[in-house]
């Protein structure tokens, strides 16, 4: 928490949010989603007249694959009560 305040008082002389909202999820690349994902982020895949191939966003305009998009999941700690349960940290520095 002191932290936080050390950051609140460094940066008081600038307008602040009324508040954050914290949304688990990944960053994904378009040519690693799936054709749910890509829905999700109204892209779909399409072919030329030749058979050519490419992604186009709902609005016309063709998608690059290599851009990324934030897809939101589920909690991966779903349990912890929205910070009112203590959740204990793992020593050791081994991920399990």
């Amino acid at each position: 928490m002191a932290q936080l305040n050390e950051l609140d008082t460094a940066f008081q002389h600038l307008p602040q949010a009324e508040a954050y909202e914290v949304t688990p999820g990944k960053w994904r690349a378009v040519r690693d989603m799936t054709e749910d994902e890509m829905h999700s982020v109204n892209i779909r895949r399409s072919e030329l007249a030749d058979g050519t191939p490419y992604l186009i966003r709902d609005d016309w305009h063709d998608q690059d694959p290599e851009e990324e998009f934030f897809l939101e999941e589920p909690d991966p700690v779903a349990h912890y009560n929205r910070g009112r349960t203590r959740v204990e940290p793992q020593t050791g520095g081994g991920a399990r």
